[in-house]
Formats: C-alpha cells, sequence, structure tokens
C-alpha cells in the first residue's frame, strides 16, 4: 500500500430487534437495506466454522472455510448494487488503495460491546477478493461508534514512545520470551530511536500496579502487553502476575486473572489515554458465543485503536507482527496501512512452508476512528532520553561484563534489583515484608550473569530516570579508583562544580572526600556499583571470608550514605561476606543460581542471531547439556554459539570425545566451578579449537595463549608484535576467532577492542612470559602517551604498563612507568596507594634504586619519618651517586619537591 489511500465507509446499524440495517454513507448502496436475523446468524457461523477448522488443524478445511466466511461477509457489503466492487473498481481507477471502514452503530453506545459486527472477522474480509485477482485490492477496518474518519489523526509529537510490559507468572507454562521480543523492537526501530523519531521504555514488573504507575507518570502513543491470554466462563482475560511473580490470586487461591474491566480502569486514569493499545496474547481478540472479544471491550470503553489475536498465536509471529506495525507507523504510515503491510509480510513469511499456520487472517483491528493515527513530522519532538546502548557502553567502559543481546530469565531478582533501585525497599524473600536497605549483594558462581543482572537493572531505571548517576568500581578496590570513578560523575556527566571542589580537596583522606560528596548528594539518585567485589575479600581456611581493611573501610563509608540517602550499592561477588559493625543488616542479598529451566529452553528456541533454524540437537539433548554445565549462562551461550554452526553427526563425534575424558561425577558436582571449568575444557574449547585450526591454523592455540598476556581488552595493534614466528594473519583470521567465542570483544578510544577469554585461556601460560609481558607493557605505554587521552585514562593504561613490566622483572619499564605513577599519586594526595605501589614494585625488583626511592618518599608521607623510610632513601642516594652500578636511566633524578613533572597526570 501506498502512504495514501481512500476511505469509504459502510455503517451496520444494530436495531432493537437484533436485526442490522446496512447503508453505504455516500454513493451507491446509501439507501438502508436490512439484513435479516437469519443472515447474521448464518455469518457467525461461518465464523465458527473457521474457528473450528483451526482448532483441528485441518490446513484444506481452514483455507476452505476462509473462503467461505470472506465471500459471504463481501456478499453482505455488496449488495444487489455492487456497491462494494464498484468502489475498489473507482479506487483502481485512482491508484489509490480502498481502506472500508466498517461503521458498527447501535442506539445505545454500550450495545456496541455486543454488536454482531464485532463477531465478524473483518480481516478476511478482502481474503476471496485476493485470491481471486493475486493481491489485495482493498482493506477493512472496524470501528465501533459514529466517528467520522477520513484521515488519520496526528500523533502529538514527532515521535513514537512506546511502552512495554511483560506478564509471565513463574507458576504459568509455557514461560513466553518476552527478552526475545524486546530485542526485537529495539532492533527493527534502532534507526529511528538514533535520530530521536522513537522511545521504548520496559515495565520490568509483570503486575496491574507496575503497568498504572508507569502511565501515570508519563504519555505514551503505544502501550504494548505481552502475556498470556485466555478465555474463561466469565469472559476474556490477562494472566498477570501478583508482587511475587507468582499468578494473580485471590485469596481463597482461586485466579484473579485480569479482566477488560480493570485493565480499562487503568487507562482511564493514565495521565493520558495512549493512541494504541497492543493486546499480544492469545485470544485478545476472540469473542466465544456472546461474550466481546478483550478489544471489543477496551474500545467500546474509548481506547482509541486496540490491536488483538482471534486465536492462539506462536511467540515469533506475534513479535514479528508488532514489531513490523511499529517500525511502519515510526517511519509515517497511518496505522491501518501499517497493520495491513504487517499481515501481509507475515502471509509471505509463510509462503513455500510446509505446515501454513495462516496467522496472518487472525490478527485483528479494532478502533473509535477507522483512519487510525500517523506521526507528524511537524509536531514537537520527543523529550530527551538516554539510548541503551549509551548505558552499555558506559559500563563496558568500566570492564563490566555486560550482555546487549541475549538477556534471557532472571526476571524475579532483576524485578527485585529494580525496585530496590527505585525505592530502596527490599523484601529477602517472596511474601516478606520489604524493609529499606543501603543496597544489595548480587552473589553466586562465576558465569551465572551477576554484573550482566545488575547492567540490565540499571538500564531498565535509566529508561525511567535518564539522570540516575552511574559510578563503576571494578576488582580490587583503592582510593586512586574510588576518587576516579567519583571525579568521572562529578565532572564528567554532572558538571558538578562542589562535588568537583570536594573531591580535589588533597588535604583530607579520600574516603572523607567521598563521604562529604555523598552528603551533598543525598536527595540525587545515584547507583554505586562494586563489580567482581571478591577481589576484596580475604578466603580463610574454613571457607569462610572476611573484607580486606580497605574494602571494610569503603564500605563503611558507602553503607551509612546509602542507607539515609536516595545512592544506592550494588556489589557483585562470588563469595558471601559479612559486614562489620552496625551496618551489618544494611545490605540484602540476591543470591543468583544456575539459569532457570524455562530460560534454557528458551535458548534452544532462538536459534542463531539471523535465520530460523535452530541448533542442531533436540530439546532434550540440548537439556541434558546444560544440566551438565549447571546452566552456567556463559558456558550455555558459548555452546549455543558454537553448536549452530555443527551438523547432528559433528556434535556426536565431539561430545563422544570429550565424555571419553570426563571423570565420573558426584551429586552435587553440577554446581561447583571447577567441574564447569573441566566441561568447558573438555567440551567447548576443545569444539572452539578444532574449528579453529581448521578455518586459521595449527598455530591458533600458541597465538591465544600469549594474547591471554592481556587482561583488558585491547584494539588488534596491541597484538601484531605476538605473532611473532607464527603463521597468522591478524587482518583476516581475528574475527573469525571472536565469532567463534575464543575473543571477548570489547572496546577501547572506540575501536573495537579484544581479549582471550578466560573459559579457553584461563590463566596466562605461554612459553617466554617476561617477553610477552614487555611487549604488553610497551603497548599500553604508547597507549597512555598517544593521541588525546583523558588523564584518568592515561594513569590507568601507565599502571597496566607497569604491572606487566613488573610481571615480567623489567626495570627499565617498571621503573618509567613507575616514575610518572609516583608524581601523579604524590601530587594528589594519594600517599597510602603510593605507598602501596612502592613496595610491590620494591618487592618484585628488589636491586631498583628508583623502588628504593619510591618507597622512601612514599613511606614518609603515608606514615611518617620513619627508620626504614631514611634506609631506602640513603640506599637510593647512595645508588645515585654512582657507588652502585647500573642505575636505571631518569631514576632519582629527582624528588617530588625538586622538580615538576607537567606531563603527569592527575587523578
Amino acid at each position: 500500500m501506498t502512504e495514501t489511500f481512500h476511505t469509504t465507509i459502510v455503517d451496520l446499524y444494530l436495531g432493537e430487534d437484533g436485526a442490522l440495517d446496512l447503508c453505504w454513507t455516500k454513493g451507491l448502496g446509501h439507501a438502508r437495506r436490512c439484513v435479516p436475523q437469519s443472515q447474521v446468524r448464518r455469518l457467525l457461523t461461518r465464523m465458527q466454522d473457521v474457528r473450528d477448522a483451526e482448532q483441528a488443524h485441518d490446513l484444506a478445511r481452514v483455507q476452505a472455510a476462509r473462503l467461505v466466511a470472506s465471500s459471504e461477509l463481501y456478499d453482505l457489503l455488496d449488495g444487489p448494487e455492487r456497491a462494494l466492487a464498484q468502489r475498489i473498481a473507482r479506487a483502481e481507477k485512482m491508484g489509490v488503495p480502498l481502506l472500508v471502514a466498517v461503521r458498527a452503530l447501535a442506539q445505545q453506545h454500550d450495545a456496541l460491546r455486543e454488536h454482531p459486527a464485532t463477531r465478524m472477522w473483518w480481516q478476511l474480509l478482502s481474503f476471496a477478493d485476493a485470491e481471486k485477482h493475486g493481491r489485495h485490492r482493498f482493506a477493512a477496518v472496524l470501528q465501533l461508534g459514529p466517528r467520522k474518519s477520513v484521515a488519520p489523526t496526528p500523533l502529538p509529537l514527532s515521535g513514537l514512545r512506546i511502552l512495554c510490559m511483560a506478564f509471565s507468572p513463574q507458576d504459568v507454562e509455557p514461560v513466553l520470551d518476552f527478552e526475545g521480543e524486546e530485542e526485537r523492537f529495539l532492533e527493527v526501530l534502532a534507526p529511528f530511536v538514533q535520530v530521536g523519531r522513537a522511545f521504548v521504555r520496559v515495565v520490568e514488573g509483570g503486575t496491574l500496579e507496575d503497568l498504572t504507575k508507569a502511565l501515570l507518570l508519563d504519555s505514551y502513543d503505544i502501550v504494548h502487553l505481552s502475556g498470556h491470554g485466555l478465555m474463561t466462563s466469565q469472559g476474556p482475560r490477562l494472566v498477570m502476575e501478583d508482587d511475587t511473580g507468582m499468578r494473580r490470586r485471590n485469596p481463597d487461591g482461586t485466579p484473579a486473572d485480569v479482566s477488560p474491566r480493570a485493565l480499562i480502569e487503568v487507562f482511564r486514569r493514565a495521565r493520558s489515554m495512549p493512541a494504541i493499545v497492543m493486546l499480544s496474547n492469545c485470544h485478545s481478540a476472540e469473542t466465544r458465543y456472546a461474550m466481546p472479544s478483550f478489544a471489543t471491550e477496551m474500545v467500546a470503553a474509548g481506547v482509541p485503536a486496540v490491536l488483538g489475536w482471534t486465536r492462539p498465536v506462536r511467540d515469533d509471529h506475534a513479535t514479528e507482527v508488532a514489531s513490523d506495525i511499529y517500525q511502519q507507523v515510526a517511519a509515517g504510515k497511518p496505522l491501518p496501512m501499517a497493520v495491513e503491510l504487517a499481515r501481509e509480510l507475515l502471509r509471505r513469511r509463510e509462503t513455500g512452508s510446509s505446515q501454513p499456520s495462516h496467522t496472518w487472517t487472525t490478527l485483528a483491528l479494532v478502533t473509535t476512528g477507522a483512519t487510525g493515527v500517523r506521526l507528524d513530522s511537524q509536531a514537537p519532538p520527543l523529550p530527551a532520553v538516554i539510548d541503551t546502548a549509551v548505558t552499555y557502553q558506559f559500563l563496558e567502559h568500566s570492564r563490566m561484563r555486560v550482555l546487549r543481546r541475549g538477556f534471557v530469565g532472571r526476571r524475579r531478582p532483576l524485578q527485585r534489583l529494580v525496585r530496590m533501585l527505585g525505592d530502596g525497599m527490599f523484601a529477602e524473600r517472596d511474601g516478606a515484608m520489604p524493609r529499606a536497605v543501603a543496597g544489595l549483594v548480587v552473589w553466586g558462581m562465576k558465569g551465572v550473569g551477576k554484573s550482566c543482572l545488575v547492567a540490565r537493572a540499571i538500564e531498565r531505571v535509566r529508561q525511567h530516570d535518564p539522570e540516575l548517576g552511574l559510578i563503576v568500581l571494578q576488582g580490587a578496590l583503592d582510593d586512586m579508583a574510588v576518587a576516579h570513578a567519583f571525579q568521572r560523575l562529578a565532572l564528567d556527566h554532572w558538571g558538578d562544580a562542589k562535588a568537583e571542589r570536594l573531591l580535589a580537596s588533597g588535604k583530607e583522606p579520600v574516603l572523607l572526600r567521598i563521604r562529604r560528596v555523598l552528603a551533598h548528594w543525598r536527595n540525587r539518585r545515584v547507583a554505586l556499583i562494586l563489580d567482581d567485589f571478591e577481589q576484596n575479600l580475604e578466603l580463610r581456611r574454613d571457607g569462610t571470608s572476611c573484607l580486606r581493611p580497605y574494602a571494610a573501610e569503603l564500605l563503611g563509608t558507602l553503607l551509612p550514605a546509602c542507607q539515609l540517602g536516595r545512592p544506592k550499592l550494588l556489589i557483585t561477588s562470588t563469595a558471601i561476606f559479612p559486614v562489620p559493625g552496625t551496618d551489618a543488616d544494611a545490605l540484602g542479598e540476591v543470591r543468583l543460581g544456575p539459569l532457570e529451566p524455562a530460560a534454557v529452553r528458551k535458548l534452544w528456541m532462538r536459534g542463531p542471531p539471523s535465520g530460523d533454524a535452530h541448533i542442531p540437537v533436540s530439546l532434550g539433548q540440548w537439556e541434558s547439556l546444560a544440566a551438565r554445565f549447571g546452566r552456567n549462562g556463559k558456558s550455555l551461550s558459548w555452546a549455543r554459539d558454537l553448536l549452530i554452526c555443527k551438523t547432528s553427526e559433528e556434535i556426536v563425534t565431539i561430545a563422544g570425545q570429550a565424555a571419553a575424558t570426563v571423570p565420573e561425577w558426584e551429586p552435587g558436582d553440577e554446581t561447583r566451578q571447577t567441574k564447569q571449568d573441566e566441561l568447558a575444557s573438555l567440551f567447548l574449547r576443545h569444539m572452539a579449537y578444532e574449528d579453529a585450526r581448521a578455518s586459521v591454523g595449527p598455530d591458533v592455540h600458541r597465538f591465544l595463549r600469549r594474547a591471554r598476556v592481556y587482561e583488558v581488552s585491547v584494539p588488534v595493534d596491541a597484538f601484531f608484535d605476538l605473532i611473532e614466528g607464527l603463521t597468522f594473519d591478524l587482518d583476516r583470521d581475528f574475527v573469525k576467532l571472536a565469532n567463534l567465542g575464543l575473543l571477548e570483544v570489547g572496546e577501547l578510544d572506540g575501536q573495537r577492542a579484544y581479549r582471550v577469554s578466560p573459559l579457553v585461556e584461563p590463566k596466562f601460560a605461554a612459553e617466554r612470559p617476561a617477553h610477552w609481558h614487555g611487549i604488553a607493557s610497551r603497548y599500553w605505554w604508547r597507549a597512555a602517551n598517544t593521541g588525546e587521552v583523558s588523564p584518568s585514562a592515561r594513569f590507568e593504561r601507565l599502571g597496566y604498563s607497569w604491572r606487566h613490566a613488573l610481571a615480567g622483572r623489567d626495570a627499565q619499564l617498571a621503573d618509567r612507568a613507575g616514575q610518572v605513577l609516583r608524581v601523579a599519586l604524590h601530587e594528589s594526595g594519594f600517599y597510602a596507594e603510593s605507598l602501596q605501589r612502592a613496595e610491590e614494585h620494591l618487592a618484585t625488583l628488589p636491586e631498583s634504586p628508583f623502588g628504593a626511592l619510591w618507597a622512601g618518599e612514599a613511606e614518609n608521607y603515608a606514615v611518617g619519618p620513619t627508620q626504614r623510610a631514611h634506609e631506602l632513601l640513603q640506599m637510593f642516594w647512595l645508588s645515585w651517586n654512582g657507588t652502585r652500578p647500573g642505575l636505571v636511566e631518569g631514576a632519582g633524578a629527582r624528588t617530588a619537591h625538586e622538580q615538576e613533572d607537567t606531563s603527569s597526570p592527575h587523578p
């Protein structure tokens, strides 16, 4: 269909005796024609014939029933005057598509709910004509009420505002793939999101109360509701969740599913009525006996347009149709045209299928205005929102392992995190009374998706609150890392001059500065993330863990501020730990175990990122494999990617080779990290390396062992010197290794960056380790001193250069990087951090004169003048005066008081 259409209106007026009067508003057929009750009953019988044929899954019978129903609907409107045929011919001559607006009218508005026209499938009206002519020559829309709709109503803004809410109670099967649905929406709307012509917000909770709150706070053009629908003896219902993630129930335990009346009340109380409601549920447009459909009830109560399905529909079909409609409306097409195109695209997808479902004929549109709505490019723009990609980019820059695509499961933990970030309340278990907390600890074994869950929660909250501030700290913590993270939010994102002054107060300890800044931010929304926090714990022999001194001091600063103010703390850890002192109960716990069985099934159902084929194993085999991997998300994701390109025979061979060396497992081994690592090495590593050797060459294993020297992602040029003596083409082979899951992909300075997956090579164990550490050290030195690098990024990269130099026992490289670190730490007042690094430098390189200088000077400032500091400085001066040979060039050329290094970074 083109972007314009000709609308013609036919009225079906319901008389008190149940008969219909039919008339066209203009031209032929303008005179009223009575449609007797017998003809109405026959038409309704034809609709039931279609429904019965579909339920019998007899495709020939379905086709025949639809043709009969379509022909009789056509004859009803056409009449002896051939009114419809002549209108089609006129539109053909004009060169514009025809939209037939079927208006259901009655003396009493409430009677529209039970109008016979609402039980006739007008989406079938053009079916027989299209079969005869080989194309769709017109479309039909059912309108309730007398509104004269000849042109689409413009939406208030020049962009599309979409609100999505999925409901999938834990105790109702099957669990729906609402995560995949959301990803598809974002994919097709991405061009419009990028230019500010659309945004998608998600209500993470699946309750009626969550929907009410979202609609009270903001206005939307489209509300998309996805979940289970059913027909009951009382009418159609939506199977929504309660506040524990289970099916809504009455006090006596009977289901309390959502009726049309209950949902209508939510929309009536909304800040503004949405123009379109999509009920992406089974039976949402189905009428049974004399009961109105959910869609009809909504429109009769005042919702402008409702889309629904007249029978059960596959998850993927419903997703594709909704995606197509939203994309077309965002592109400027009127709603009826967008719906007609979506039906046509769905019909084409089924062409040639051995078992077509003809789902395209079951999509129904009911409106109060047949011509629908369209975007107006001259209308005011959308409000500024934070793109999902921006949030993930920030988190990835902080080295969190996040998942932009492919997130699955974890619905209940995600809901709890989102709620805590919203109102600071947390319930230890479903059904318990919520309590105010300072934050949450998300803990579980490696690979279960702790960081991905936290990232997803942050992204959800920022959709509704773009001003949410983010502070991300990853791994081992120290004053420098903490100060940098707070400065990044204060300076780069908020431009908060007062916070900047507080953080720059070098005379005060860093954590006292942080305490003052958090007091200043008491009423601002801030999420503080401590990722991989286990690196700040001491594991005891009895298996328990305790906080290292700095981590304990940091939590002592953060927890009171997060308990009393709006900032909230999120910690991910593989080990649980007690919080000492009065803050012992300030943190709630979210324990993340294996993926839910339903999430494992979703991974199997999705197949590859493009195409329709599933991985070439049965669902039972996939579930068995998942159980062997402890349903660990990271391992299963890798397995899925590798299995996609295999044949069934290859998989059997590989599994047999791996199984031959798998030891006997004891009960409970499937939840132990060591066993999962063992399986990964025996099955996944074996399969990935076999593929890599076949496509890249025999040197791939040696290269990956060398490349594991980098702990963080780096661009391709960082690996050039690692292919020494190998037959390996970086430009040609790098993407292959990433596609096989051997390399993880990240970003550095706007470039794609890589590191070897720890699943592939758990540790760096290459031959000649000092040589490769030297290469890595020199790369990070260049990265720190090339181009426009921020002071904090330069300091971080110099730190990497210094650590690689220490690991390679290269005194010259270590002293060069350490000299810049020493000046930066000293000038910023990070004396304890400087001493800690100096001690590490000296312990690794005890003969380094610069190490003695650094350690002596740092101890003087961090502890005070000590005998040891005096001896270390004496050692340095003796070496500098020539009594000790082999001085490193530049080491000790000045103390911190003698010169200024203008190139040094200021953290």
